[in-house]
């Protein structure tokens, strides 16, 4: 049929079709093109806020499309940053020949502007936040042909959440698995019946520093959250949920809106109105 085997180096969409066990010299490509790109600019008049531009809408969105895929190593985000750093904080005019010192970590410029930062981006943070993006449609989209690909292969018995990162798993796999935890720092169970909700195990307070309540009596691991509710009623049961949690927890619980109206327990993106994940919330 006249196909041309594609070769060791070779491209497809953008990417590399084969990624070898150094994934710092496979993703090199990005590294020299954010190179050409900032090379361009230097030795040029920009102010901050020029720079602040440049930076924020053309260099941070250069790896976005291959964050989609690929886990970059830490190595990898590290000169990227050092890049963007050395952008920012230098210069290449005549009189200084490139001097210029780097007054604050790149970490610490992440941080927001009223924190104390310039609003830069982690390229970590970034690039899982994207893998997350693909972690939840594997969750949501069962009948996408890639979410059976991956559920045939390494989660036949589960899905996204329960699976293991299995022998030999590809790149792109073991991507999108580093990604879980990411995902569940977002994920919640939202109350219907709440026949399948554990109180104590089970994500579903809308809190972002502890997912499940401390009860403060013992042994109510095996207690669903229909437990809490009033008899014959799905509706929370006041005097229950202040006897058995702390007075914030308990406050929690009871402005947690029961939906009638669905029958079973769903999952939810807690920190976006309609529950679903976004890259920007998480």
């Amino acid at each position: 049929m006249q196909v041309q085997e594609a070769g060791v180096d070779s491209m497809y969409l953008g990417l590399p079709s084969t990624v070898r066990r150094n994934k710092n010299a496979v993703l090199g490509f990005l590294k020299e093109k954010m190179k050409k790109r900032i090379s361009s600019w230097e030795g040029k008049f920009l102010s901050r806020a020029g720079k602040e531009v440049l930076i924020k809408s053309v260099v941070q969105s250069l790896p976005s499309y291959a964050m989609n895929v690929f886990l970059f190593p830490i190595g990898t985000c590290n000169e990227l940053e050092r890049m963007m750093a050395s952008f920012w904080w230098k210069s290449k005019r005549a009189h200084n020949n490139g001097s210029g010192i780097v007054w604050m970590s790149w970490d610490r410029m992440t941080r927001s502007k009223a924190d104390g930062g310039l609003g830069f981006r982690s390229l970590r943070d970034f690039n899982l936040a994207m893998l997350g993006k693909q972690g939840w449609r594997l969750l949501f989209r069962h009948d996408s042909l890639v979410s059976k690909v991956f559920k045939a292969r390494y989660y036949p018995q589960g899905d996204y959440l329960s699976a293991e990162l299995g022998s030999n798993p590809s790149f792109i796999w073991s991507s999108i698995f580093a990604a879980k935890d990411t995902v569940q720092l977002g994920l919640r169970k939202g109350i219907g019946s709440s026949l399948t909700v554990k109180i104590t195990s089970d994500p579903w307070l809308p809190l972002l520093d502890r997912a499940s309540p401390v009860p403060t009596v013992p042994r109510l691991e095996n207690f669903m959250v229909s437990s809490l509710f009033q008899i014959h009623s799905r509706s929370w049961d006041a005097e229950v949920v202040n006897d058995l949690f702390t007075p914030d927890d308990a406050a929690t619980i009871l402005g947690i809106q029961i939906k009638q109206s669905v029958a079973g327990d769903y999952w939810y993106w807690f920190v976006e109105k309609n529950g679903l994940y976004s890259v920007r919330s998480c």
